[in-house]
Formats: C-alpha cells, sequence, structure tokens
C-alpha cells in the first residue's frame, strides 16, 4: 500500500513539473512572440529594403506590417538601401536633413513630419535668445558673422540633435519599453515646447533695454539658420566613427557583401552535395 501511494505521489509530482514547465514554456514562447513581432525581413515580393525606398507623401507600409519594427528602426539608424551611392546619399537627405526631411521623410519613419515641424519652431525659438543679444549688441558688425555662427548655428545643431534623439528613441525597443519612451519623448518635447515659449519674454528684456526693433532679430536668426542647414551636408558626410553617411554606408556595404558572398557560398555548398547523391535506379560504383 504504501509504495502505491508512494508511486502515486511521484506521478502527481511528475505531472505537476510537467504541466509547470509547459505553462512557463508557453509564457515565454508568447513573450518571444511579442518581442519578435514587427522585425520579420523584407518582402523579396516587394523589392526587400531597396523596395522600401520612399519620399514625402508617398503611401506608407501599413503600421501592422510584420516587418514595420524594421522598417522604421533602418530608417532611423542604416544607411544604405539601394546599394547605390548617390541614390542612397539623396535618400538620407531627404530623410535626416532638418528642412528638406520636413518635405521628403519617408511617410514611415519615425520622426514624424509633424515633430520635425514642431522641433523646428522649439530650435528656433531657443536660438531667439543669441539672436536678440547679436542684434543688440553688433548691429551691422563684421564680425557679426563668427559671433551667429558661435552662438546661434552651433546650438542649433546641438538643440536638433537631442531632439531627434528624442524623437526615434521608441523605436529602440518598441515592442518592450516603446510605450513608455514615447511617454518620455512627449514629455520632454513638451518641456521644451514651454521653454522655447518663455524665451521670447527674455528676448523682448534684451531688445527693450538696447532699444533695437523686433526685426533686428531676424537678421542674425536667419542667418544663423541658413548657415546651420547649409554646414549640415558637410558636417553628416565627412563625419567619422560611424556617423557620417560615407563612413556608414561603406560599412554597411561592407556588411551586405560579406553576408551575401556568405550566402552564395552556402548556396554552392548545398548544390555540390545534392549533386554528389545518385538518383534512384542510378548504379554506384563500389571501389575494390
Amino acid at each position: 500500500m504504501s509504495s502505491s501511494a508512494g508511486d502515486a505521489e511521484a506521478g502527481a509530482a511528475s505531472r505537476g513539473i510537467s504541466r509547470l514547465g509547459g505553462a512557463i514554456s508557453g509564457a515565454a514562447r508568447s513573450v518571444r512572440g511579442k518581442l519578435n513581432k514587427g522585425w520579420e525581413d523584407y518582402p523579396e515580393a516587394d523589392g526587400g529594403k531597396a523596395g522600401h525606398v520612399k519620399y514625402g507623401c508617398a503611401e506608407a507600409v501599413p503600421k501592422d506590417a510584420p516587418y514595420i519594427h524594421k522598417l522604421k528602426h533602418d530608417l532611423a539608424n542604416s544607411y544604405y538601401w539601394t546599394g547605390g551611392f548617390f541614390q542612397d546619399y539623396f535618400f538620407f537627405v531627404a530623410n535626416w536633413h532638418p528642412f528638406l526631411g520636413m518635405l521628403l521623410s519617408h511617410p514611415n519613419h519615425p520622426w514624424s513630419k509633424r515633430e520635425r515641424l514642431a522641433m523646428f519652431c522649439i530650435s528656433l525659438a531657443i536660438t531667439m535668445v543669441p539672436s536678440a543679444a547679436i542684434a543688440a549688441q553688433l548691429p551691422g558688425h563684421r564680425d557679426a558673422t563668427v559671433v551667429v555662427f558661435a552662438w546661434v548655428t552651433l546650438p542649433d545643431i546641438a538643440v536638433g540633435l537631442v531632439l531627434y534623439q528624442l524623437s526615434i528613441a521608441d523605436t529602440r525597443c518598441p515592442n518592450s519599453c516603446g510605450a513608455c519612451m514615447n511617454l518620455f519623448k512627449r514629455f520632454a518635447m513638451a518641456c521644451s515646447a514651454f521653454f522655447a515659449l518663455s524665451v521670447t519674454g527674455v528676448c523682448f528684456l534684451i531688445l527693450r533695454s538696447r532699444g533695437a526693433h523686433w526685426s533686428q532679430l531676424l537678421v542674425p536668426l536667419v542667418k544663423g539658420k541658413l548657415l546651420s542647414f547649409l554646414t549640415w551636408f558637410p558636417i553628416w558626410l565627412l563625419v567619422p566613427c560611424q556617423l557620417g553617411f560615407i563612413d556608414l554606408w561603406c560599412a554597411e556595404r561592407r556588411a551586405a557583401q560579406k553576408a551575401a558572398g556568405t550566402k552564395q557560398q552556402l548556396g554552392t555548398m548545398d548544390s555540390s552535395e545534392s549533386s554528389e547523391v545518385p538518383e534512384v535506379g542510378q548504379p554506384v560504383e563500389v571501389q575494390a
């Protein structure tokens, strides 16, 4: 009796452990499926990655597409799309330039056109303070361009970089912490907008203290913005450490060529192995 009771208890414990293991395995598969959702490869029927080069008001990829997160991640981090240098560079400019991107960026880009417009207004407001100071202190001075570049253009570039990183933060891990990052992004954008609005009062005080008119503010402000838009091209074309276009595009091209070579080599090995297998009914030579 005691032996049969012990066997029954052992069987029940074994079944309980098996059910627990099955539940854990099912939960792990569910979590893995949620984390991998939206990260499938690009469909070859649509031209693969190169087939998703789009501009401006082109039709966007549906939000429930099985590769939507991969597309957004590549739009925010990848420069190599078609394999053509000039075509990829034009696509890079359309997606990354602070002004042209408001018109030409990809419809699925995580840095949306509305966010770009809001960031443009925020950076414009933030750079109003140094512009007002320059207009009040150096009206028409010959060294004003250097001062504008140092106090308007460079801060404008820095603000743009910070706001851009905030805008694409939710693409790093969209399935696990994307909602939290999106909430933080909205909070940071709201704080930036509030700060940008408050600086208009500072500009008013600066100009009033010098008896300058608001129109004098426009000259250094517009000049600083134009310098920022123009210097963007050489900076983001040539900057090293896989940040600029040339460096990262070449690195991605080498990686793509290496992956293609490995795939071709594996395909050649598979075909050679299959050719060595004798067909059914074919005599097999036996060496003595």
